[in-house]
C-alpha cells in the first residue's frame, strides 16, 4: 500500500525555530507513515533529505505562488498528493492556491488573504461582532495626516501585510506621521493607521480539526516599550484568571471562524484591557514564531502539532493530549549591547542545562546592534521548561545570562564627528 504523500512548502530551514519546525514535521510524519516532499529555497535545503520521511527535497521558492502551483501539479500528475501544506508565513498563500487547484483539503485562498492582510482581518473579526480598534488604510503620508486630523490619543502606524514587528511604530500627537508612514511603506505597498489598544498582550495557540478551532494554550507576552513593540519573551501557561482565560478562548475561536480558517494551526494575538475585555489582534494561519511551538508541545506531553495537522487533512482521527498542570515553559529574548558584534560565546553551556529546550543565537558576527525596532534585531532566544514551583521565566533569563556578547565600537560616519 502506498504511503500518502504531502508536499510541504517552506518545510526546510538552516537554523532557528523554522529548522526545528522542519525536524519535528519530518519526525511526526514518519511516525504516521507519511512521505514528505519538501520544497524550499536552495539555502534552506541542506540536510533536509536526510530527515525521516522526507523522500525529496526540491528547490522552489515557497513565496512564489505560480511556481508552487506548477510544482504541485507536476507532482500530483506523477502520483497523487494527499495534501499540500505550509507552516511559514510566506508559504500560506502558495499552499492554499496549490491545494485549491488540486481539490485538496486546506485553508481557502480567500481565508489566507484575509488573515494575511491586516485590515481585512480586522473587518472580518468586527463583522462577527467582536470589538476591534478603529483602522484606516493609507497609501501616502498625506492620507495618514487627514485620518489623524482632529483625532486625539495614541495610534499605531504599521505596514499592511508585513510581519515580525517590521515597520510598526506608535504615533502620539506631535509626532511626524509622515516619517512613520514612510517607514511602514518600506515593508509594504500600503500602510495602516489604527487605534492604539491599551492592555496586557497575549496570544492563543491552536489547531483546527474537522474545521473547528481548538485553543491549546494561552501565552503571555513581554514586549519593548513604545514607540516599538518588539517581543522580548513568552510564557505558558499565561497567568490569567480562569474566567478571563475562558472568555479569551471563546473570543479567539470566534475570530478564527470569522476569518474563515478551516485547517492547520493558528496563532491569534489579543489584549486584555483594564476592564477585562478581550480584543483580538492579528489572526495568523500558522503556529507562533519565537519557539512558541516548543512551549506548547512541552506543556502537552505527547502532542504532535504538525503531525496532528497531517492527520486532520488525511481524514484521520486526532486526539489532543491534555496539558500537564505541573509543566511550565518560557522564552527569553537576549538583546546584545550596542556595537558591531564580533562573537557570541556561552551558548553550549546554556544548552547543556537540564531545563533548556533550545538556545537560538540569531545575531551574527558583523551585525550592527543598537535600537531594537523589530524582531530581526534581536540577539538570541533561550527556551526553558520547568516543573511546578520553578519559574520558567526566571530560568530562561538565567540561561540567557550565560551568553557573552563580544562587540566593538562602530565608528561614526564621516562628517558626524
Amino acid at each position: 500500500m502506498n504511503r500518502p504523500r504531502i508536499l510541504l512548502l517552506g518545510g526546510g530551514g538552516p537554523a532557528g525555530h523554522v529548522a526545528d519546525w522542519a525536524r519535528r514535521s519530518a519526525a511526526q510524519a514518519d511516525r504516521r507513515g507519511i512521505d514528505l516532499i519538501v520544497a524550499d529555497l536552495r539555502e534552506n535545503l541542506p540536510g533536509i533529505a536526510d530527515l525521516p520521511s522526507v523522500t525529496a527535497a526540491v528547490e522552489c521558492d515557497y513565496r512564489d505562488v505560480a511556481a508552487c502551483r506548477t510544482l504541485a501539479a507536476a507532482l500530483h500528475a506523477e502520483r497523487p498528493l494527499a495534501a499540500v501544506a505550509g507552516f511559514r508565513e510566506f508559504s500560506l498563500l502558495s499552499a492554499a492556491s496549490a491545494a485549491a487547484d488540486l481539490g485538496l483539503p486546506w485553508n481557502s485562498v480567500e481565508a489566507i488573504r484575509t488573515a494575511r492582510t491586516k485590515d481585512l482581518c480586522r473587518y472580518a473579526v468586527a463583522a462577527a461582532g467582536l470589538p476591534q480598534p478603529e483602522c484606516h488604510r493609507v497609501r501616502t503620508p498625506q492620507e495618514a495626516a487627514r485620518v489623524l486630523a482632529g483625532r486625539a490619543g495614541r495610534w499605531i502606524v504599521k505596514p499592511r501585510d508585513a510581519f515580525g514587528s517590521e515597520g510598526v511604530q506608535l504615533f502620539e500627537p506631535g509626532d511626524d506621521v509622515g516619517k512613520l508612514v514612510r517607514r511602514a511603506l518600506a515593508f509594504s505597498e500600503e500602510a495602516l493607521v489604527e487605534e492604539f489598544v491599551s492592555g496586557a498582550e497575549f496570544s492563543a495557540e491552536g489547531i483546527l480539526l474537522a474545521g473547528e478551532p481548538h485553543v491549546l494554550e494561552l501565552t503571555a507576552k513581554r514586549t519593548t516599550e513604545p514607540p516599538y513593540f518588539v517581543e522580548l519573551g513568552h510564557q505558558q501557561p499565561a497567568p490569567l484568571p480562569k474566567d478571563v482565560a475562558d472568555e479569551a478562548v471563546r473570543t479567539v475561536s470566534r475570530a478564527v471562524r470569522a476569518v474563515g480558517l478551516t485547517h492547520s494551526l493558528f496563532h491569534v494575538e489579543f489584549w486584555v484591557t483594564e476592564d477585562r475585555r478581550i480584543i483580538c489582534g492579528e489572526v495568523h494561519a500558522r503556529t507562533g514564531g519565537d519557539w512558541i511551538h516548543a512551549l506548547t508541545e512541552h506543556r502537552r506531553p505527547g502532542l504532535d502539532l504538525f503531525g496532528s495537522v497531517f492527520d486532520d487533512v488525511l481524514g484521520r482521527p486526532v486526539t489532543l493530549p491534555p496539558a500537564d498542570p505541573d509543566r511550565r515553559a518560557a522564552v527569553h529574548v537576549a538583546v546584545p549591547p550596542a556595537g558591531r558584534l564580533t562573537a557570541v560565546t556561552g551558548a553550549d553551556r546554556a544548552a547543556g542545562h537540564r531545563d533548556c529546550l533550545a538556545v537560538d543565537v540569531v545575531a551574527r558576527p558583523g551585525q550592527i546592534t543598537g535600537t531594537l525596532a523589530d524582531s530581526f534585531g534581536r540577539g538570541a532566544l533561550v527556551v526553558a521548561g520547568t516543573r511546578r514551583g520553578e519559574d520558567p521565566v526566571a530560568r530562561a533569563a538565567d540561561l540567557a545570562g550565560q551568553l557573552r556578547w563580544h562587540t566593538e565600537p562602530v565608528p561614526a560616519p564621516e562628517g558626524t564627528r
